[in-house]
C-alpha cells in the first residue's frame, strides 16, 4: 500500500505578500486579559464568523505540559485571519480554577454551538472536559501529553517520549530489527508502557520483556538488568527510559556489553536530558524528536502583531484553527467532526505531520537522530506522509 499523503494546512498564508489582519480593538482586549492574574473565570471573542471555536485556557495548578496560554490564544487569532475566511470566531475562557469551573465553561462552550474545543491544560481539566457526554459535547483538542486523556473524541495535543520511543522503534523495525527489551524506571506509569508495547506491535514489532531499573542514583541498575539477560541475549534493539543518572548508567551498561552484544540498535528519548549526549556511551544511541516548527510562514506577521516571536504553542494554537478551516473547505460545514480529525492521512502544518489516532492519541512523525560526538545528527527524516 502507498503512503498516506496528508492534508495540507496552514501553509497558504507563505504565498501571500500581506494577509489580512484584525483591527485592534479585535484581539487587543484579549491579549492585555491573558496578561492579568484572574480570580474569576472570564469569557471574550475574538472575530464574527458563525462557526465557533471554543478554547479553554484556564491554567490549573501544576501543568504539564507547561503551556503559554497567551501564545496559544494569539495563534489561533493569527490563523482565524490568515485562514478563516470570515467563517469562524473563537470564544476564549479563562480564568477557572478547578476542574468543576473548567467544565462548567466547556458546557457552555456547547451550549453556545461551539463545533471545536481546543484546551483545556493538562490533564485534570482535560479529564473533567472529556466527562461530559461524548454524543452531545464537540470534537476536544486538549492542551496536554499523549497518554493523559483517554476518552472518545478527545485528542491531545503534545508529544512525549512515549513518541519519541515509538519513532525511534519504527526506524529500527525498517532496518529489520524487530525484537526489543524496554528498559524504564520502577516508577514509570504503566499506561506509558501499555502505549508503548501496543504500539510497537502495530509496528510489527516484538516486545520480549521490559526490564525495570531503580530510580534515581545509578546504584543497582546492573543487578536489575542482569535479571533481564536472557531477553537482552536475543533482542535486537533495546528502548531506555528515563532521564535520571539511573538512565545514563543503562546506557554505560548497554554499551559495555554488560548484558551481551546482541543488541544493535539502542534507542533513547526525548526526556534524556542533552548533557548525557557526551557520554562516551551515548555515542550512536537513537534518539527521535519532533519536527521543528516551520515558524517563518508567520513569524513575521506574529511579531509584527503580537510583539514576540512564535513559539511552539502558538503553532500549537494555530494549527487548530488551521484544522478546522481545512476540515471546512473538504467537507463543507458539517464536516468539523471527531470522525473527520481521524483522517488516515493525518495533517501537515506548522507544527509538523501528524494524526490523530482512534484512542485519543496524536501520532507525530519525528525526526531521527543518531548521537556522535556529542551532538545530534540527522538519521532519518520525518518523511512526507503515514
Amino acid at each position: 500500500m502507498g503512503r498516506l499523503r496528508p492534508i495540507l494546512i496552514a501553509m497558504a498564508c507563505a504565498a501571500l505578500a500581506a494577509c489580512q489582519a484584525a483591527g485592534p480593538g479585535d484581539v487587543l482586549a484579549v491579549q492585555d486579559a491573558g496578561n492579568a492574574a484572574r480570580s474569576t473565570p472570564s469569557v471574550q471573542s475574538i472575530g464574527s464568523g458563525p462557526i465557533r471555536i471554543a478554547l479553554i485556557l484556564s491554567r490549573p495548578a501544576s501543568e504539564d505540559p507547561a503551556v503559554n496560554v497567551s501564545d496559544v490564544r494569539d495563534g489561533a487569532a493569527l490563523a482565524l485571519d490568515d485562514l478563516g475566511g470570515g467563517k469562524f470566531s473563537l470564544t476564549v475562557f479563562e480564568g477557572a480554577d478547578s476542574a468543576t469551573q473548567v467544565e462548567a465553561q466547556a458546557r457552555a462552550a456547547q451550549a453556545a454551538g461551539a463545533r471545536l474545543i481546543v484546551g483545556p491544560v493538562g490533564s485534570d481539566h482535560g479529564r473533567a472536559v472529556a466527562a461530559l457526554d461524548a454524543a452531545q459535547r464537540p470534537p476536544v483538542l486538549a492542551l496536554a501529553r499523549n497518554g493523559a486523556i483517554a476518552a472518545a473524541g478527545v485528542w491531545t495535543l503534545y508529544s512525549d517520549a512515549v513518541d519519541s520511543a515509538l519513532e525511534g522503534a519504527r526506524a529500527a523495525i525498517a532496518a529489520r530489527q524487530t525484537d526489543f527489551v524496554i528498559i524504564h524506571p520502577r516508577s514509570q506509569p504503566a499506561g506509558d508502557l501499555a502505549r508503548l508495547q501496543r504500539g510497537i506491535a502495530a509496528l510489527s514489532g516484538k516486545v520480549l520483556a521490559l526490564a525495570p531499573y531503580p530510580d534515581g542514583a545509578a546504584a543497582g541498575v546492573l543487578e536489575a538488568l542482569l535479571s533481564h539477560k536472557p531477553a537482552f541475549a536475543v533482542a535486537q534493539a533495546a528502548i531506555v527510559l528515563g532521564r535520571t543518572e539511573a538512565a545514563g548508567s543503562v546506557i554505560d551498561t548497554l554499551a559495555a556489553g554488560r548484558l551481551g552484544n546482541a543488541v544493535a540498535t539502542a534507542i533513547a528519548t526525548t526526556d534524556l536530558p542533552q548533557a548525557m549526549y557526551a557520554r562516551p556511551s551515548a555515542q550512536g544511541l537513537i534518539v527521535a524528536r519532533p519536527a521543528p516548527m516551520a515558524a517563518g510562514v508567520i513569524d513575521s506577521r506574529f511579531a509584527a502583531r503580537f510583539h514576540r516571536s512564535p513559539s511552539r504553542d502558538a503553532g500549537i494554537g494555530y494549527d487548530t484553527v488551521a484544522i478546522a478551516a481545512a476540515l471546512l473547505g473538504a467537507g463543507g460545514d458539517g464536516a468539523i467532526t471527531a470522525a473527520a480529525l481521524q483522517s488516515p492521512r493525518g495533517f501537515r502544518a506548522l507544527t509538523g505531520l501528524f494524526r490523530f489516532r482512534a484512542d485519543g492519541s496524536i501520532e507525530r512523525r519525528h525526526i531521527v537522530y543518531r548521537i556522535e560526538n556529542g551532538s545530534l545528527q540527522p538519521l532519518q527524516e520525518e518523511g512526507a506522509g503515514f
